[in-house]
Formats: C-alpha cells, structure tokens, sequence
C-alpha cells in the first residue's frame, strides 16, 4: 500500500521518491491531501523550508491536476497529423550509438517495426519504409533529438541527405518550453494524465515479465515499483544476448506501445491547440507566477483559451 501511495504522489511533475516519502511521514498520502496543504507546509516537508519557488511549481501542478489542464506558457504550433511520421528507438544501454530496434508509426496505420538481426538488413528495411513515406517530418520524444540522429545515422547510405528532407519534432523539448504539464513531459505519464489506457503495467505484471532472467548489472524486479524501465531492462537482454523468441516478442510488444503513446499524445494536444476537442483536459494560458519584486507569487491567474 505504501508503494501505491508513493507511486500516486509521484504523479506530479516536481515531486520526487524522496519528496514523496517525506509526505507520506508527514501524513500526506494522497493527492487530496496534498492539494489542502498550503505552499509554506509543501516547502517545509519536501524542502526544509529552502525552495518555495519549487513548492509554488508543486502546489500549481497538483491543482493542474485536479482541473484536468496544461498551462500555455508560448505559443505552440504542430504540424497538422498526416504529415507525422512518429518513431521511437531502443538501443543498447552501455553503446546508445548502437540502435537495435525501431518503430514507425502514422496517423493512421498500424505500427512497423525493423528488429536488428544483420545490421545492413536492418539498415535497409529502415531507409525503404521512410522512402516510401510521403511525409517528411519526424516526431519523437527524447529531450536531445536522440532517434533523428539514429535515423540519420541508420540513412546515411539509402538517404544521404536525410538531414535536408526530412524535419524533427522533439516533442520533450518543444513542450517543455511551450507548456507547463501537472505531471511533466515524459511519454507514459503524459498519455496516461491524457486518457491512455496504462499497457506498461500489465507487461509488467505479466508472467513473461516474471520470467525475465536477472541481467547482470541489475537488482531483481520488484514489481509493485511503478518506475520500471522496462527499455532498459530489454536492451540489457539484447546487450547480453539473454532474448529469448518470447522476450523479443514483448519487446517489440513494448516499443510499439511506447510509439502508440506518442500519436495519442500529439493528437490529443493537437486537438486541444487548435480547440477541437471538447474533452475533459484542458490547456489554460499562463500568468506567471511572479510578483513585481520579482519574488514567487502563490497567485495563480488563468484564462481559458
């Protein structure tokens, strides 16, 4: 039970294990709770009275939360949906150079995965599926426009000037800067907080998953965590040569619920930025919360777009 708790508090963008645990010693166990306690008190638990502008940001996020909102710090726009291709990539843990599997996925069709058993077959099957794409923008969410690099990389013989024809949306770095999310930006809680059905825990929970060999390097699965990271569990299999058919099968089970993720995600805000959507999240302007001084404000003023 207490690891659900924790794993509840965490939800929110802000609020780390540690900081979750010391609300929890503190009786806060939920984000009810949590959302009662004033900025001060957040300040006090979390951050022995020493960070109130991150105790402002966590105190924001909670009621983002519960008001089912994003806020707008700048303008967004994103390309309408059928000229997206979305990828992700998995590669090995200790050679991130080194990609061994990745999944393409559109607007409308099924997701197409190219699984590293020759390189130069491997290479192939990736530069044939983009070429024969009539779409030139590449979205994908890592921060650091890590998968565009790969593909730059895997294309450099069947798509020399890929770099030229073809554009990256690095949805991480975009909505970083862009929006203020309740539950930050990465790819599984935004497209749960969104509506996405949660697929990741069922992998986890499921026999093939109990079964997995302990890799080296690695403490046994304690599967009531929430923070698995499942990627790098299986590119440590890969790395170590430990797949089984079964595992690689739920690997690529696994990625392509990660590419899933992303098009729900982007979508989703797509309909939400150009108000189409009538849905129960919704994206709010932002007023920074600041006073003239220049100190944190507890203030928060909204309007609805």
């Amino acid at each position: 039970m207490e690891t659900k708790t924790f794993a509840d508090l965490e939800q929110i963008d802000g609020i780390s294990s540690k900081g979750a645990k010391a609300l929890s010693t503190a009786g806060i166990t939920d984000l009810h709770q949590l959302r009662e306690i004033s900025v001060d008190r957040i300040d006090e638990i979390i951050f022995n009275s020493n960070n109130q502008f991150a105790a402002i940001s966590i105190q924001q996020n909670v009621q983002l939360y519960f008001e089912k909102s994003f806020l707008l710090k700048s303008p967004v726009t994103l390309p309408p949906p059928d000229q997206i291709i979305f990828c992700d990539i998995e590669a090995e843990p200790s050679k991130t150079y080194r990609p061994f599997l990745v999944t393409f996925s559109d607007s409308t069709n099924k997701p197409y995965s190219v699984y590293k058993n020759k390189f130069s077959s491997f290479k192939n099957k990736v530069g044939t599926y983009l070429k024969d794409e009539d779409k030139s923008i590449i979205v994908a969410s890592s921060g650091t426009d890590y998968d565009f690099k790969r593909l730059v990389d895997l294309t450099r013989d069947s798509i020399p000037d890929f770099k030229n024809l073809y554009q990256s949306i690095d949805l991480l770095k975009l909505f970083r800067k862009s929006l203020v999310s309740p539950v930050g930006f990465s790819v599984k809680k935004l497209s749960h907080f969104l509506g996405y059905p949660d697929f990741e825990s069922l992998l986890i929970n499921s026999e093939v998953v109990d079964a997995l060999p302990q890799v080296q390097y690695r403490r046994p699965i304690n599967k009531k965590k929430t923070n698995i990271h499942l990627g790098y569990l299986f590119g440590m299999l890969y790395e170590q040569r430990l797949l089984t058919r079964e595992l690689k099968d739920l690997l690529v089970l696994y990625n392509r619920l990660d590419v899933e993720s992303l098009r729900f995600i982007y979508l989703r805000l797509y309909e939400l930025l150009n108000q189409r959507s009538p849905g129960k999240v919704r994206i709010k302007k932002l007023w920074l919360p600041f006073e003239e001084n220049g100190k944190p404000s507890t203030e928060n003023i909204n309007k609805d777009i």
